[in-house]
């Protein structure tokens, strides 16, 4: 009877495991004094053709950086598209499991120059139109992302300032959640997102500094179930606490979101 037991908790609890495992996928335009219309930073993290020292990746609050040091995360594997295919924009690409849901987080280092490029294929992920298969060694399967993620995410300057793009709807439009982490989102992202079935759950309205550590936080309210409002008090605290700045100046940062 007690290995019986033992054996229907076994299995109750990887059915909840796997029922919780999600997909995110996350867009990083590599900053780049060179190419975008950015007040310059230092040269080494401002040069887009350099992921491992880029202030959005290689950086401390870099994503790669950032989330390889946490203990909530492991990071599978490192790849680079480009070494395979030149003509591709994504000039690396790594892979993080959460330790405690199972899920999986990919993220893409687009190369500087190629930022419209990045938001574009962000924007098309939540009209449908962008899908990748993503060949995991470690985990001996293909994952699907893009539309085919459960979030979708995009850190970097705000290129929409400077120039528009054209999203190509498709037959399907899924239904995912997103965050955009730029600076002023809402004003120049909503009339791209409002078009889909996306849920935006966490967006900027002034300028601000896109660290990682936000991503961090907020999805695990994301993985908890937490509201909009909760959300954006972890994206604000996490800010605040970074720029050493008031939870007030933090909360300024973020858009406050309907939770219907």
């Amino acid at each position: 009877m007690k290995i019986l037991i033992l054996l229907t908790s076994l299995l109750l609890s990887c059915s909840l495991s796997s029922a919780t495992e999600k997909t995110i996928h996350v867009f990083v335009a590599l900053c780049d004094n060179a190419t975008q219309g950015i007040v310059p930073v230092g040269k080494t993290i401002g040069d887009g053709n350099k992921p491992d020292a880029n202030l959005y990746w290689g950086c401390s609050d870099g994503i790669q950086r950032y989330f390889t040091k946490h203990n909530l995360w492991k990071k599978l594997e490192t790849h680079r598209p480009q070494a395979t295919d030149p003509n591709s924009p994504i000039i690396r690409r790594i892979i993080f499991q959460h330790k405690r849901t199972g899920s999986l987080l990919i993220a893409d280092a687009y190369q500087g120059k190629h930022i419209k490029q990045a938001i574009t294929n962000y924007l098309n992920a939540s009209h449908g139109s962008y899908r990748a298969i993503v060949k995991s060694k470690s985990l001996n399967k293909n994952l699907q992302i893009g539309a085919k993620s459960d979030l979708t995410a995009f850190i970097g300057h705000n290129g929409l300032m400077e120039f528009q793009v054209t999203t190509t709807p498709s037959k399907t439009t899924p239904e995912m959640d997103t965050i955009t982490l730029c600076c002023i989102a809402d004003r120049y992202f909503n009339k791209y997102l409002q078009k889909t079935n996306t849920t935006t759950i966490l967006q900027t309205k002034s300028l601000m500094y896109p660290g990682s550590f936000i991503l961090h936080d907020a999805l695990e309210g994301w993985f908890k179930g937490e509201s909009k409002a909760q959300i954006r008090t972890r994206a604000a605290k996490a800010y605040a606490k970074n720029q050493k700045i008031s939870t007030n100046g933090g909360y300024s940062i973020f858009k406050k979101l309907d939770d219907n």
